[in-house]
């Protein structure tokens, strides 16, 4: 199989890049300080009292894993949003489109840098994550499920910053499309939600556009690794509608729909490269 070369030469500049350190070194402060800081807290109250709460370990985990995936959230688009609209900037694009290089190797190669890019920074933070395996009441089928939700975060938003990209002639105009587009997504269907009910809505169906939504999916596999398997249940309830779907099917499902979604963004981002045809 022959290497992209879009990505190749990416990760030839990336390698000669402080950028990617600098995200490394900063997301892992962030995570670090937060962790250390709130396992001082507890352990200095266990020595107070002569007691450990095992379960504050686990809220420990809930909120640093939160942090995470808001962190993958926020900083992919900025990551992706100049994809292509940094090689108009450049000129640099229309001379790629003169090679044998098609649109679709174009976006791919771009897409696949980012996603290494995220990957690493995710493995880098296992250690802060794995902190909590000192105490138990996570297991590695659960950092495998975690791991699985902050890629697929990371390529839906990596797939909306590539899709402003592709038709933004510059990276400041696209960066803003692109987060507008994740607050819409995160924002926008629960809010579609809420009107919903407030406006007396009982069918219930609107609920399911939240499969849709990367930060309801994060908190259904979040709570059921806490122990909570009924958490988008409640939430529906709160909604005043109901879901038969356990947090774990919510999840697989949401995996799901976010993964196409993705896939088809990434699709109109190749055909935003290829010429329009004049009428």
């Amino acid at each position: 199989m022959t290497t992209n070369p879009v990505f190749s030469r990416e990760m030839k500049i990336s390698s000669r890049s402080i950028k990617l350190p600098l995200i490394l070194a900063a997301f892992n402060i962030i995570l670090a300080v937060f962790a250390l800081a709130s396992m001082a807290a507890t352990l200095n109250q266990a020595r107070s009292d002569a007691m450990i709460d095992y379960a504050a370990f686990l809220t420990i985990f809930k909120y640093v894993a939160t942090i995470e995936f808001a962190l993958v959230l926020f900083i992919m688009p900025a990551l992706t949003a100049g994809n292509i609209s940094g090689e108009r900037e450049k000129r640099t694009l229309e001379l790629m489109l003169t090679t044998k290089l098609t649109p679709g190797r174009i976006v791919i190669g771009k897409l696949l840098t980012s996603m290494y890019n995220v990957i690493v920074v995710l493995v880098s933070s296992l250690p802060v994550l794995a902190l909590v395996f000192v105490y138990g009441g996570v297991t590695l089928g659960d950092f495998a499920v975690l791991m699985v939700s902050f890629v697929t975060v990371a390529l839906v938003t990596a797939a909306i910053g590539t899709f402003a990209s592709s038709f933004c002639a510059r990276s400041s105009i696209s960066t803003a499309i692109a987060y507008s587009f994740v607050l819409l997504l995160v924002g926008g269907t629960l809010g579609v939600c809420i009107l919903a009910y407030n406006l007396g809505d009982s069918t219930g169906g609107w609920f399911y556009i939240l499969l849709g939504n990367p930060a309801v999916t994060f908190y259904s596999a979040i709570s059921s690794m806490t122990g909570n398997r009924t958490a988008v249940a409640d939430m529906a309830a709160q909604l005043g509608t109901t879901v038969k779907m356990t947090s774990g099917l919510w999840f697989a499902a949401g995996t799901v729909v976010q993964i196409l979604a993705g896939v088809l963004l990434t699709f109109f981002s190749i055909r935003n490269l290829y010429p329009r045809k004049k009428a």
